[in-house]
């Protein structure tokens, strides 16, 4: 979780949410999984499940399955956040 300013706990996915929109990655881990023919939730808990427990760190490409890795763990939050 981001670093907390002022101490407002639920600011921070509003951060994220701002920083994805001035970046304009919103939506990049979708089309990821729709590039793969998943859905996001199914994408997500394989992509968790392959680079887990530190496995990113032996991919072809450490950087980009880090980057992919905490993607979906974001994915994964926001659909907690969802339910």
């Amino acid at each position: 979780m981001p670093p907390r300013r002022n101490g407002n706990k639920s600011n921070w996915v509003q951060e994220v949410v701002n920083k994805m929109q001035r970046k304009g990655s919103v939506g990049s881990f979708t089309r990821k999984a729709k590039a793969h023919h998943k859905s996001v939730p199914v994408y997500t808990r394989e992509v968790i499940g392959k680079y887990s427990d530190g496995k990113w760190k032996k991919a072809s490409n450490p950087k980009n399955a880090l980057h992919l890795y905490r993607q979906a763990v974001l994915a994964r939050t926001f659909e907690k956040m969802r339910k």
